[in-house]
């Protein structure tokens, strides 16, 4: 699906504003601290795409953050289309000299959904909490699974303009 992957990476004025759309209403509906949207194509260090952020924290839009969640028992979660919930950053099963660039965001607790175009991931919609920990309820893990998989059928759409789905 480098289609998709190349797609998540342009300059597509429909793309920029779906992600932003989506980045900015997922935080308000979560009441959550930030929202973004990181590229598939490089998950080692994955670009932020698409960021919705209380004033009090600092943008992270057109970065790369190493983000220890992206990786090994987590990945093969995303790529099976299942969403985490991290709770507490510190508790969590990572290895904690990883943590290093998320604390330095202030960062406590994260819910992670992948974002998939014909069944191969292209990117993940994150929401984070800074100000406090957070447990995620179930209904929130879903309703940020539902604008992922909401978001992978507008792709599919953009790529694909002239093909019902």
């Amino acid at each position: 699906m480098t289609q998709a992957l190349d797609l998540i990476l342009s300059d597509d004025q429909n793309l920029k504003e779906l992600l932003t759309v989506t980045v900015e209403t997922t935080r308000q509906t979560l009441k959550c601290d930030r929202v973004i949207v990181y590229s598939a194509s490089d998950l080692s260090n994955p670009l932020v795409l698409a960021e919705s952020v209380d004033a009090q924290y600092a943008s992270i839009l057109g970065t790369t953050i190493k983000d220890p969640f992206l990786d090994g028992e987590h990945l093969e979660m995303y790529c099976y289309g299942l969403p985490v919930a991290i709770n507490d950053i510190y508790t969590a099963d990572v290895n904690k000299s990883d943590l290093e660039d998320i604390e330095k965001l202030r960062i406590k607790s994260m819910a992670i959904a992948p974002i998939a175009v014909e069944n191969k991931l292209v990117a993940l919609l994150v929401a984070h909490q800074c100000s406090q920990l957070q447990t995620w309820h179930p209904e929130a893990v879903n309703f940020l699974a539902q604008r992922a998989d909401t978001v992978g059928f507008a792709l599919l759409n953009i790529l694909n303009p002239d093909q019902p789905n």
